[in-house]
């Protein structure tokens, strides 16, 4: 039997009853700005993993172009035509297919 640990994943521990604030700060609202603060940081670091995943998509894809643009340079490396001339012809081999310039859509955010 499989056992399901999923609803613990969001659990939040915390033991405020052990903290000491000043005696001139409510002890409930300091409790509440530092849960507000978690909270903020955990949102943060949320936003910053998607944005970490869209720019792996962005750059996987950049280098996919990179690669097959090196691949076709090295085809034409023994080529006696002008080096202008064999660049200009792998950029064209690369723009031929306008579908895959097309970035993947961002995350809400």
């Amino acid at each position: 039997m499989v056992l399901d640990y999923s609803k613990w994943d969001a659990l939040e521990l915390s033991d405020d009853s052990d903290i000491e604030v000043h005696p001139n700060v409510d002890k409930r609202s300091f409790i509440r700005a530092k849960q507000s603060q978690i909270h903020q940081e955990r949102v943060q670091r949320r936003h910053d993993i998607q944005t970490l995943k869209y720019e792996r998509v962005i750059n996987d894809g950049l280098l996919s172009r990179i690669d097959g643009l090196l691949k076709s340079l090295r085809q034409h490396e023994n080529s006696s035509r002008d080096v202008e001339e064999v660049v200009f012809q792998a950029i064209m081999d690369f723009a031929s297919n306008p579908a895959e310039d097309q970035p993947a859509a961002a995350p809400e955010g």
